[in-house]
């Protein structure tokens, strides 16, 4: 049996588990992305490089089959229940994953019995009971996501359109029932023997490059003792509509804690899930329960996007309890002023504390720099791991008129915002996929939510793709700092790469004025400033480039000549 859009049972034509509901033609076991898909375990190290312009680097055809469950019923027959999105689905409010089962008895098994009304998030496990021999039930939740016409109705319904729509989408139980012919034999069984444990995997040569950063420390007149912590605020979980390929958001803790050893993370999705109620709490809830002060610290954070001129940007908070901010309508890309849905934005984290940072700014995810506060907006993402960097034209991986990922947009460089007088410090974060590439490093007096904004706030920051230690100073000051001096501008370097460094660049107000070819993984030095003008304030700032490809961005000081 298989089952219609609305819930009404046809007979299938083929073992069962090969039809979708509603369509007779969709086959669930599509050979090249479930069962006889080979290789995609092997990491294809020239994906990045050979990827089609304007495209990120399209990953093979994997299954997506997780979170099984095995029961066995009292005949023999055995019944694994699993989640899958396959085909991939989405909504507006996160990926669609239902759930299949499988039976074996007699040394034969069943196909995928897709299960209707089980379609939820990943991370969603209903119970697998057997009723009787040949008969098993799965029972869970379902809030129907895999149905796009109550969204589209929602939407149609309110005045403006697509920006705030009531939730159309809530969660009933549900259960399923299959039934079987029993097994003819009991199972045959026999003794396992445990595996040996693998032991860990451990990179020395990453665990060495943290540990430089972890124990280094900036001895500064005007702070004190500071530390870095190394970690990023832009990630994405399936509880995101485009996150199919991300995984759950444990995942996204697992990798931030285990796989990338960071200090603290911002984590994760649109809205915290669409700003549903359910996966904002869950998201709270965690972001507190995996809280291990001066260990791991995570923050309260979601992405906020509005699509250009206005712009995506990500919020950090340190507190608990603040609901994601709904949307005004949107600013026409030529009509002049304020965007007065980013004013209300920013009334929003002055209210509750909180910081942001707009991310892939030359797209059409970015800005045209129409608006800033430089108390609540302090920073920028200068580097994606998902997409490329978005400093300057002609920088290391920028995007160009003919290969930018997400549009092109280049009334949203960085540079342009400098050069605007806005101060934003840089960080840079992943978006989805990419691991062991987007780092956002503060310099910070201990790690704790507190001083974490504290570094947010005065721009103690730096961005890179790998794990390179920065410290750029001026006589008391540092990376970040507005201050005046009453001699020549005088910029104090230190880098600590992975590799050795091909170019070490200073740029002062979006121009080039000193460049060191070290070929060392150690670079120390001092530049000063001898054309600095009276009275004028210039931005200065460090970009260094490994003979490997990685990068590090040291956040501008600001620095007046009196």
């Amino acid at each position: 049996m298989a089952f219609d859009a609305n819930g009404g049972v046809f007979e299938a034509t083929g073992r069962p588990g090969m039809l979708m509901p509603g369509q007779p033609s969709r086959q669930v076991e599509n050979p090249g992305a479930q069962d006889e898909v080979q290789g995609w375990l092997t990491p294809d190290v020239q994906a990045a490089a050979n990827r089609a312009p304007s495209a990120t680097p399209r990953a093979p055809a994997a299954p997506k089959n997780t979170m099984p469950r095995l029961t066995a019923d009292s005949s023999g027959r055995l019944w694994l229940a699993f989640r899958s999105a396959h085909p991939v689905w989405w909504n507006p409010i996160g990926t669609v994953w239902s759930e299949y089962v499988v039976s074996c008895a007699g040394g034969s098994c069943t196909g995928p019995v897709y299960l209707h009304r089980t379609d939820n998030l990943l991370d969603n496990r209903p119970a697998v009971v057997t009723l009787k021999p040949g008969v098993a039930a799965v029972i869970g939740s379902s809030d129907n996501r895999r149905q796009f016409a109550p969204a589209a109705r929602a939407r149609a319904a309110r005045p403006g359109g697509r920006d705030e729509v009531e939730d159309p989408y809530q969660n009933d139980i549900w259960m399923n029932t299959i039934t079987l012919e029993p097994a003819r034999a009991a199972v045959e069984v026999k003794a396992a023997q445990l595996p040996k444990p693998a032991g860990t995997v451990v990179d020395q040569k990453e665990q060495a490059a943290i540990a430089t950063i972890r124990n280094y420390r900036l001895q500064s007149p005007r702070e004190g003792s500071l530390r870095i912590v190394s970690g990023e605020f832009h990630r994405h979980s399936e509880i995101s509509g485009d996150g199919g390929n991300d995984g759950t958001i444990l995942d996204q803790f697992r990798y931030a804690i285990d796989a990338a050893h960071m200090d603290w993370i911002g984590c994760c999705d649109h809205d915290n899930g669409g700003g549903r109620e359910y996966s904002w709490w869950t998201t709270q809830k965690l972001t507190d329960i995996l809280h291990s002060p001066n260990r791991f610290v995570p923050m309260f954070s979601y992405e906020r996007s509005v699509p250009y001129p206005e712009g995506h940007r990500n919020v950090v908070f340190a507190q608990r309890g603040i609901r994601p901010l709904p949307r005004l309508p949107r600013v026409s890309e030529n009509t002049p002023g304020k965007a007065p849905d980013t004013l209300m934005f920013y009334d929003y984290l002055r209210t509750f504390g909180g910081i942001v940072a707009s991310h892939t700014s030359g797209t059409n995810m970015g800005t045209d720099w129409r608006d800033n506060d430089p108390n609540l907006e302090p920073v920028v993402e200068i580097y994606q791991g998902d997409r490329q960097n978005y400093e300057m034209p002609g920088a290391p991986r920028s995007n160009t008129e003919n290969d930018s990922i997400g549009g092109w947009r280049p009334k949203g460089f960085v540079s342009l915002a400098l050069e605007m007088g806005y101060k934003l410090g840089f960080q840079a974060s992943s978006d989805h996929i990419s691991t062991h590439m987007s780092y956002c490093n503060l310099y910070v007096k201990d790690a704790s939510r507190a001083s974490i904004m504290d570094a947010f706030r005065k721009r103690h920051v730096y961005g890179a793709t790998d794990n390179i230690l920065a410290d750029v100073r001026s006589g008391p000051y540092m990376m970040g700092d507005v201050f005046t001096t009453s001699s020549a501008p005088e910029l104090r370097v230190k880098l600590v790469g992975t590799a050795p460094f091909a170019k070490v660049h200073i740029i002062k107000d979006n121009q080039y004025v000193y460049t060191a070819q070290p070929k060392t993984a150690s670079v120390e030095f001092t530049w000063r400033d001898q054309a600095a003008v009276r009275g004028k304030q210039s931005f200065y700032y460090v970009r260094g480039e490994q003979e490997d490809g990685e990068i590090v961005w040291a956040s501008p000081m600001w620095i007046t000549l009196q």
